[in-house]
């Protein structure tokens, strides 16, 4: 009661921003969920993603070891095939494959969680810029997309990578935003190593981050501050080098499975394989 003894406004509990991204989570969802994948690629990705969980959800993080030295050994699956290098990624659907069973579907439940969180990403972050109307479009523009409503119903972990990133990028703008101190750049060190771990490709992060981080040091008219750059380029690789090892029994197949990657040829043995026809046009 206000001091007149009028009641005070009556307040949505959850507040605008939530009743704000809910139906948009909701949409998202449904999109997905109204369209299921019905096969899957046992021959590739899909398949050894699910493998790999299954060893991981079975045997524990001491499976690892193990999946290394069956990559290396393989000359033809590690130049087609995801390495176990990628931790992040197979931690995730391990966890998934306790949760919903060994079977693709729990990995596709996986793609659909890490899309919904993009969707909450992209409403999260801009919000600070653009207000709830420009944070709502752009997570509207996130839960349509094609590309995501795809990714997100198969057995991959695109959709993992792509909120990884987000929120990598979402720290660091936040961050530099608000003049975050020494705890807060360590910290966003983790998840960019979890980044790092989470596919090879991802160390993208690390430029696109600088970018931003020289950005805001031209717009203040000073030097870039070094434990932001480290936070995003030498503290998460570090993190990420130690986790390979440990999981790799070693630093030396940690570094042939990421070498295995690095140095495959021009052309990709893989989309040979495994790429469709093109439709031919009328």
């Amino acid at each position: 009661m206000s001091r007149r003894g009028v009641p005070p406004p009556a307040r949505a509990p959850l507040g605008r921003p939530f009743l704000l991204l809910a139906p948009l989570l909701g949409l998202a969802a449904a999109l997905v969920l109204a369209r299921p994948v019905t096969s899957w690629r046992t021959g590739a990705d899909e398949a050894f993603y699910l493998r790999y969980a299954i060893r991981v959800a079975d045997g524990g993080p001491g499976t690892f070891p193990a999946l290394f030295r069956e990559y290396l050994a393989d000359p033809v699956g590690s130049r087609l095939f995801p390495s176990p290098a990628r931790l992040t990624a197979i931690a995730y659907d391990a966890v998934a494959v306790r949760l919903a069973g060994p079977r693709f579907e729990a990995l596709a439940y996986a793609s659909l969680l890490a899309f919904l969180g993009m969707v909450t990403l992209a409403f999260v972050i801009p919000r600070r810029a653009l207000g709830d109307g420009g944070a709502f479009l752009c997570a509207l523009l996130v839960a349509t997309s094609p590309l995501g409503l795809g990714m997100a119903r198969r057995a991959l972990t695109d959709t993992l990578n792509a909120f990884l990133l987000t929120a990598c990028l979402g720290l660091v703008f936040h961050g530099l935003a608000t003049r975050r101190g020494r705890r807060w750049w360590i910290a966003t060190s983790i998840p960019c190593a979890l980044a790092f771990l989470g596919r090879e490709l991802n160390v993208v992060l690390a430029p696109i981050a600088l970018v931003a981080i020289a950005a805001d040091a031209i717009r203040r008219r000073q030097w870039p501050p070094l434990l932001p750059v480290a936070a995003v380029t030498v503290l998460p690789a570090v993190l990420a080098m130690i986790a390979l090892s440990v999981a790799a029994g070693g630093i030396g197949p940690a570094w042939q499975a990421l070498a295995a990657v690095v140095t495959q040829p021009g052309r990709s043995l893989y989309f040979l394989l495994w790429h469709l026809p093109l439709p031919k046009l009328q």
